[in-house]
């Protein structure tokens, strides 16, 4: 049970950060989450109509050398009289722990990269681009993630193993009270 308490502190923490980050570093005058301004990150439509995706893809490649993308999240549908979002891709450079670390918006419409978020050039992403990798373990590779499904199985074996120890205690302590009573039955 000692040996879990640092692996279940980290996926716990990082687990309650998901709902409370903005109130905790609130606390302390900080930002959880690094954004560019939402008024950069809208698409203006165009007559020419929207960029097709490969294309969005290889203007993300161009502003992000030796990047792989990772993810391309699509905008939600926007409300009447709104704007349109921009598309957010994500891209792993060598220093990434999971899921893209460098996240770029480009207009839909233009083709244009509208924002840019990169651990190296902008400070405080550091929380950002290690949260849900320390909270899932997909960094690492194979082992971190052994490792983290072993943890992750580690409160089922200590229930397992709390209630056959009760169990055997319960069990031997009946047995002693049971010899007692017989030896002092027969004396």
């Amino acid at each position: 049970g000692g040996v879990s308490i640092p692996f279940l502190l980290v996926v716990s923490l990082t687990g309650a950060l998901f709902a409370y980050d903005e109130t905790i570093f609130g606390w302390f005058g900080g930002q959880a989450k690094v954004t560019p301004p939402k008024e950069n990150l809208i698409s203006t439509p165009l007559a020419s109509g929207k960029v097709p995706l490969d294309r969005l893809l290889s203007n993300a490649e161009k502003a992000v050398p030796h990047g792989t993308i990772m993810q391309v999240r699509l905008p939600e549908k926007p409300e009447k009289g709104s704007s349109e979002g921009a598309v957010e891709i994500r891209l792993s450079r060598s220093y990434d722990p999971g899921n893209g670390n460098v996240k770029v918006w480009l207009d839909q419409y233009s083709g244009k990269v509208v924002g840019k978020l990169d651990p190296k050039v902008n400070a405080g992403l550091l929380y950002q681009t290690w949260h849900l990798p320390l909270h899932t373990g997909s960094f690492g590779g194979v082992f971190t993630k052994i490792l983290y499904v072993i943890g992750g199985l580690t409160p089922s074996i200590l229930m397992f193993t709390g209630t056959y120890m009760w169990w055997y205690k319960r069990k031997n302590k009946h047995k002693k009270k049971k010899k007692q009573m017989s030896q002092s039955a027969v004396a």
